[in-house]
């Protein structure tokens, strides 16, 4: 008997949503038992991915993309959902592209570097070139230090307390080790919004010090492909949020 994979043809896993139960258990879509999801980086099939320019972009060698979202025992792929090719609530490194499912089609996050050209980079209202980024502070060449601080009393200086330009001024208050990372980051979204709509001086600062340079921080995962960092979220409201709201856009 002669298989399929002898005449080239591949199987992939389905996109499948997540289904839960009213404890908020991942559960399977069939039967309703509870399953063992883990969560993290996941590689999506382009064949999968909706838009046929954009799939006939990709090099013959490449078969996958990376997105976030589930993977189960049985190698069933759920990614996270985004409301759109922005990828709102994510990172700059992430983009939206549609992915057909078993139920229909989703936008997904998919890691930006892994797409061709003609869908790298969302309209943002700046170049590519001027684009701020984040490195790591050791590591790289670096304009603006992001992380935490000690102060002279050893206590840490962050966003929350720090003096604008004060070394420590964009730490975020959340350690990793403590609230885990997404958590950690989640948090730092939310105060760093807040603290831009209290305080224009802020908005300011982050235009005028920040934009088109090279963030740096102390963590591991900064200007890595596979996790992320606090950075990413400022350079969004950077390159993204501030650029709309000086042209007078959408908050």
């Amino acid at each position: 008997m002669t298989s399929l994979e002898e005449f080239g043809v591949r199987s992939w896993p389905p996109l499948r949503e997540i289904v839960r139960d009213d404890r908020g258990t991942v559960i399977c879509p069939v039967d309703g038992t509870p399953i063992d999801y883990s969560y993290g980086r996941i590689d999506v099939p382009v064949v999968r991915l909706v838009d046929e320019e954009l799939r006939d972009a990709f090099d013959d060698d490449v078969e996958t993309v990376r997105s976030i979202g589930y993977r189960s025992p049985l190698d069933i792929l759920i990614p996270e959902t985004v409301n759109g090719p922005d990828a709102l609530g994510y990172t700059y490194h992430w983009v939206g592209a549609r992915a057909e499912y078993t139920t229909g089609e989703h936008w997904i996050p998919v890691r930006k570097a892994d797409l061709p050209a003609i869908e790298r980079t969302p309209d943002s209202g700046t170049d590519d070139e001027q684009r701020t980024e984040v490195a790591n502070w050791v590591e790289d060449d670096c304009d603006v230090y992001i992380g935490r601080a000690s102060g002279e009393d050893g206590s840490e200086i962050h966003l929350l307390n720090a003096d604008i330009g004060q070394r420590g001024w964009l730490g975020n208050p959340y350690p990793a080790e403590q609230y885990g990372r997404d958590e950690a980051i989640g948090m730092f979204t939310n105060a760093l919004l807040l603290e831009l709509e209290q305080r224009p001086a802020l908005r300011t600062a982050l235009v005028e010090r920040c934009r088109g340079k090279t963030l740096g921080c102390l963590c591991g995962c900064a200007n890595s492909d596979e996790k992320r960092c606090h950075g990413d979220v400022i350079v969004r409201v950077v390159d993204d949020l501030l650029v709309r709201l000086e042209d007078g856009g959408r908050e």
